[in-house]
Formats: structure tokens, C-alpha cells, sequence
């Protein structure tokens, strides 16, 4: 249904975040690497793994993001 609880975080589709300026639950970041690295919880794996990649990696990731 896409609602959270009050003890829920609920993720935001990916969909349509070229359009976006902001990022996280309280716009703290403009930057989709920062947003990334900021998670942790059930998170925590992805944003390991977008931290091995090499740099090229996380860049193409981030173009795609773009791209949404």
C-alpha cells in the first residue's frame, strides 16, 4: 500500500528522482553518494556494496540514478 506505521521508515520510489533536489527522509543532502552513504539498518549491505565499488562503478550507479 505504500504507508508506513508511525515506527516505519517507508522508501521512496525511485521513479522520478531526476526531478528531485533533495534527498533522504529530511532533505539533508543534494547529493545521491552522500544519500546513499548516509543509510544504514536494513541499508547498511547496498550501501556497503556502492562502497566497493571502484569509482567509475559508483559513478555510472549515480548517472543511472539520474536518469529516473
Amino acid at each position: 500500500t505504500g504507508i508506513a506505521s508511525p515506527t516505519e521508515w517507508r522508501t521512496q520510489p525511485l521513479w522520478g528522482l531526476s526531478t528531485k533536489k533533495f534527498f533522504l527522509h529530511d532533505a539533508r543532502t543534494t547529493d545521491l553518494s552522500r544519500a546513499i552513504t548516509a543509510h544504514g539498518g536494513e541499508a547498511e549491505k547496498s550501501k556497503q556494496n556502492f562502497l566497493k565499488l571502484k569509482r567509475a562503478a559508483q559513478q555510472d550507479l549515480i548517472n543511472f540514478l539520474k536518469s529516473l
